[in-house]
């Protein structure tokens, strides 16, 4: 399901890979970690790093749109139904001039833009979730319907019960804090997706579709003690919710000259009350963000080598960040809004059979700040022979956007990061600068990619880096600076298909604020190796695979003052946590129900060999002593499927 194209782009294809080790069912952003220089430091799909930049250095589109919550079960599940992606791919560097923002990666995820006269309908369900999906063709319109929802409202099965934990623990949800009398009890999760896409064509050259996504979590749990004789119990909640829809219009107007214009408007909001039953206090935290988006885009061919694109692209995003607390009474409300004008230019040309190009530049004025930047983009590839090409990729990008962590109990300890705008003061405008050199080999059987890069992305944010040492609450600029080599091999013969990926990263931060200036990046994941197969024997598919990496920086302690009861840091980032080691293992059988009906059944397990790996390690004080706290990934997890799926036609043998 892997293939390379021209410009530094990876496509992963969900519905040609078939099946993924350790997943009962498709998913896009855990797929995505089989691919070298992508990994996720505590085995999330909310936390993907690419080489070596954290999750909110990534431009996520769904459609187009920016996602700003990609997942449920707070980072364990990802948000998109994956029975309704079409393409998926993964842009690393020479990312074309049309998409800003994501200065370490962009990831787009597209539902399908072609019309089908074919009904299809599908229902399935695991231990996680329920899910439905529905295509309907009409005259000249077709309709796409997708939803997932949890069933813990109906069924508790221990797969639920292991992600729950895995979650929770370490949170005031499982864990009570240190000295508090109250209980906790009633916990209660539950999460939905649901997406709408309508493709109409208009005439044969012209062409509408429009779509909309919902996503919701939410969590609840009541927190009971005796104050004054009475028994006291308040309801505590978490709720993380995105809406948006788009509006796109595609028309060719000759052979040679088409037009795409797309608008688009995304509400994403975090709100969390928290009670502190014992100290009467209520705690309300509300994060959201507000972003509405217009694009016009021209494409000429002058000619079979020759080709020509431009545009701009109006974004207007708006931030609100509001705390209040009522012991001590305490408000806080910020509201920033920064509208981006970018206009974009790219020509593609081949000026011989061997050769082609992509040369890109992308200028942003943000109003804010009044700044105007240019950022030019470049792909270059030669082909040495039909196998063999090289490619050298470069791009300058920007970003006005990030996530940060203001205290590890905020939004009840589970979703920590907040959104905020760049600001020009504490929040300057993040960009980065990046090169990179690849040779590629593609056979039929067999596609081997080398690539080696080096990337400095300047204007960080300490906050937004997820320090739990003696950087915490510091919230200073910084810069970063990564240099690696990623490898992939990807044999495939064919019922069975295999695939090996290895990358190599060496990177620091330079805070020149800090009394340490230049130190391990909290992503340097020295050595990543991924290995795995797929094999399928008629109706039955097997595949097996395993995850190795080495630890990532720790920072350890070296006593506790006294006089303050503050914990003493060893110099930041110069230990590292044990290496990550897990096995997966998946199968599926599919039986086909006369002509139009087919049934799967699937079994996962997750860690197969239970192996206890720290993705989490930090120091707190707990009765005048410092204690070492290790937050652990997943153990062994089995995970059992059913689907159900009606196709006119579909299992019809031809002549």
């Amino acid at each position: 399901g892997v293939s390379k194209k021209l410009g530094g782009q990876t496509n992963f294809d969900l519905h040609d890979t078939k099946i993924l080790p350790g997943l009962i069912e498709p998913d896009v952003f855990f797929g995505l970690q089989t691919l070298p220089g992508v990994q996720s430091v505590n085995e999330t799909v909310t936390n993907i790093n690419i080489r070596g930049g954290s999750n909110d250095q990534n431009l996520i589109l769904w459609d187009g749109i920016k996602l700003y919550q990609t997942a449920h079960f707070f980072g364990l599940i990802s948000a998109i139904n994956p029975y309704i992606i079409a393409r998926t791919s993964i842009i690393k560097n020479g990312t074309p001039s049309e998409l800003g923002e994501g200065v370490s990666g962009t990831v787009q995820v597209s539902t399908s833009d072609r019309r089908t006269d074919t009904l299809k309908a599908e229902a399935g369900s695991n231990m996680i979730n329920s899910d439905l999906f529905l295509e309907v063709p009409l005259r000249k319109t077709n309709i796409m319907l997708a939803s997932r929802k949890s069933i813990s409202g109906i069924l508790t099965t221990p797969t639920y019960e292991r992600y729950f934990r895995r979650v929770f623990v370490g949170s005031e949800i499982i864990s009570k804090q240190p000295g508090s009398q109250a209980d906790v009890s009633d916990p209660n999760f539950d999460f939905y997706d649901v997406s709408l896409n309508i493709i109409h064509n208009i005439s044969d050259q012209a062409k509408i579709k429009a779509g909309g996504l919902r996503l919701d979590n939410e969590l609840k749990y009541a927190e009971s003690a005796v104050v004054g004789g009475d028994l006291i119990s308040k309801v505590s909640r978490l709720d993380q919710q995105s809406q948006m829809g788009y509006l796109s219009y595609d028309q060719r107007w000759s052979d040679r000259f088409r037009v795409e214009a797309f608008a688009s408007l995304t509400d994403y909001e975090q709100t969390s009350v928290n009670f502190d039953v014992m100290a009467d206090q209520k705690h309300i935290l509300e994060n959201e963000v507000l972003e509405s988006q217009l694009k016009l885009k021209g494409i000429y061919s002058i000619n079979d080598r020759w080709g020509l694109s431009g545009g701009m692209q109006l974004v207007e995003t708006g931030i609100r960040n509001l705390r209040d607390i009522n012991k001590p009474k305490y408000l806080s409300l910020s509201k920033e809004v920064l509208r981006t004008t970018g206009m974009f230019a790219e020509i593609e040309v081949s000026p011989f059979l061997n050769a082609h190009a992509k040369v890109g530049l992308r200028g942003n004025y943000f109003d804010k700040t009044g700044l105007f930047r240019m950022e030019p983009r470049l792909a270059l590839i030669y082909r040495f022979s039909d196998a063999l090409s090289m490619e050298l990729l470069g791009e300058s990008k920007s970003q006005t956007t990030v996530q940060v962590v203001d205290f590890q109990t905020d939004f009840l300890g589970v979703e920590k990061r907040k959104w905020e705008l760049i600001n020009g003061k504490d929040i300057p405008l993040l960009t980065s600068q990046q090169v990179s050199l690849g040779f590629n080999y593609q056979i039929k059987w067999l596609l081997i990619s080398l690539d080696g890069f080096y990337k400095q992305v300047e204007g960080l944010v300490s906050s937004s880096q997820g320090f739990l040492n003696q950087f915490q609450y510091v919230r200073v600029p910084g810069e970063l600076d990564a240099k690696g080599i990623e490898l992939l091999l990807n044999p495939k013969f064919d019922a069975f298909s295999s695939w090996v990926t290895y990358s190599y990263l060496d990177s620091d931060y330079s805070f020149s604020d800090l009394f340490a200036s230049k130190f391990r990046n909290n992503f340097d994941i020295t050595h990543a190796l991924s290995c795995g197969f797929s094999y399928q024997i008629k109706n039955i598919r097997l595949s097996s695979g395993m995850h190795y990496r080495s630890g990532i920086p720790f920072t350890t302690q070296l006593g506790m003052d006294q006089n303050t009861a503050k914990i003493i840091y060893d110099d930041p980032n110069t230990s590292s946590l044990e290496h990550y080691f897990r096995m997966d293992l998946s199968a599926t059988y599919e039986l086909e129900l006369f002509d139009d009906f087919s049934v799967n059944w699937g079994v996962s397990v997750w860690n197969l060999t239970n192996k206890t790996n720290i993705i989490n390690s930090f120091y707190q004080v707990q009765d005048q002593q410092v204690e070492r706290i290790n937050r652990s990934a997943l153990g062994i997890t089995p995970n059992l499927s059913l689907r159900v799926a009606y196709q006119p036609g579909k299992n019809k043998k031809g002549p």
